[in-house]
């Protein structure tokens, strides 16, 4: 189980979540109560990682995104979400 936060700045910003328990992944909009990591950027940056033009972990290094909470769970999220 976990919950991922999204927060978008930039051109488009908002507040997403991820939550994941059972197998089973929702999307919602909004700011969850607790969650495990909270990732935020500019809204470009996010788009451009979840439609696969960026790499999530070289936006971290290069320092285009901001983490708090489980790093692990940071490092797991490209194996969680791999395209079949």
């Amino acid at each position: 189980m976990a919950t991922i936060q999204f927060r978008a700045t930039g051109k488009e910003p908002d507040n997403y979540y991820l939550h994941i328990e059972n197998g089973k992944c929702t999307f919602q909009e909004g700011i969850a109560e607790s969650p495990t990591v909270a990732i935020s950027g500019p809204s470009e940056v996010l788009i451009a990682i979840s439609t696969g033009d960026m790499d999530g972990a070289q936006a971290f290094i290069q320092g285009k995104l901001r983490v708090e909470g489980d790093l692990v769970l940071l490092m797991k999220m490209r194996d969680l979400f791999k395209r079949s």
